[in-house]
């Protein structure tokens, strides 16, 4: 009994990928439409971009909306399913989104940070609809911590940058250099997190008390 392969990626998604990964290695610039035809499977300059996008400029927005789109899934639905009752589970399923959004969308974070002064707006609409409202998603979350006296008071929009950027920041370092820093896969990472947020919670309540 044969199994059947898996149909390919529509083209307009094929040309997205293609886009998000040419965008990445090359830059804008450096990427013409017959580069992003032939990466997506296509007869170079022959016009099948355009049967998808309007230009090159179209499809990093449509990468946008996607960046856009995910982050709203992920976060809502993190948040969403809490308080779990348990303040390990609820930090794992927070560590285990960021992770996985970043990691996939870790080549359009690269692409505007070395396109913002080519797509100045982008970069703002891509802050005020994606991330500010995680951050502030974030705040809500450890200010309900703080009420419920797992964290000390503290100012909360300040710490959930504290606590939330190091997701980013994992994931550049594996675009910037090609794996992970010292070798720490997801998994390690995630547990660490995890751990030093408990360990960091209980010292200063215990130093409260």
């Amino acid at each position: 009994m044969t199994t059947a392969s898996a149909a390919p990626p529509p083209t307009r998604q094929r040309l997205l990928d293609a886009a998000l990964e040419l965008f990445a290695d090359r830059g804008f610039a450096d990427t013409t439409v017959g580069d992003l035809e032939a990466e997506a499977g296509l007869s170079p300059r022959a016009g099948g971009l355009y049967k998808h996008f309007a230009s090159k400029e179209a499809v990093l927005r449509e990468a946008l909306e996607r960046f856009v789109s995910g982050a709203e899934r992920v976060t809502g639905t993190a948040f969403e399913l809490m308080p779990l009752g348990d303040i390990r589970a609820e930090l794992t399923l927070i560590a285990r989104a960021g992770v996985a959004y970043f990691s996939a969308n870790g080549k359009f974070i690269r692409i505007m940070q070395q396109e913002r002064a080519r797509f100045p707006d982008l970069v703002k609409e891509m802050y005020e609809r994606a991330v500010a409202p995680a951050y502030a998603l974030g705040a809500a979350w450890l200010q309900r911590q703080m009420e419920s006296g797992f964290f000390p008071r503290a100012d909360a929009q300040a710490l959930a940058i504290v606590v939330m950027s190091p997701f980013v920041t994992y994931q550049i370092d594996q675009e910037t250099f090609g794996r992970p820093t010292a070798d720490v896969g997801p998994e390690r990472f995630i547990a660490a997190w995890v751990d030093a947020m408990v360990a960091c919670a209980r010292g200063a309540v215990q130093g409260d008390s």
